[in-house]
């Protein structure tokens, strides 16, 4: 089974990621933007804080859920390898012998 690219979700870095972020982004924003109370920092400071956080976040957890799909359907398909050649069945034990 050769692998192909276009298999894995979010092959490219896609408008829809980003749109998606952006427009969770803005949402988290706003419900914050009522409510923050700082002297400290003006709320502009904050917002650039927290859609950076966001970003980071997503862009990490969807990194690392790529490199664990990948990971699978390597496993996945070196058990069919083994399968075909007369390896372990997981329902009958090892063919073969």
């Amino acid at each position: 089974m050769k692998k192909q690219e276009a298999d894995f979700p979010g092959n490219a870095e896609d408008l829809g990621f980003k749109k998606a972020v952006a427009e969770l982004t803005e949402a988290i924003v706003e419900d914050l933007r009522d409510g923050y109370k700082s002297e400290l920092d003006p709320f502009e400071i904050y917002e650039k804080r927290v859609r950076q956080q966001v970003f980071s976040n997503l862009h990490t957890f969807r990194e690392r859920f790529m490199k664990g799909y990948r990971v699978m359907l390597n496993e996945l398909e070196k058990e069919q390898a083994t399968q075909s050649q007369g390896g372990f069945d997981g329902n009958r034990g090892y063919r073969g012998l």
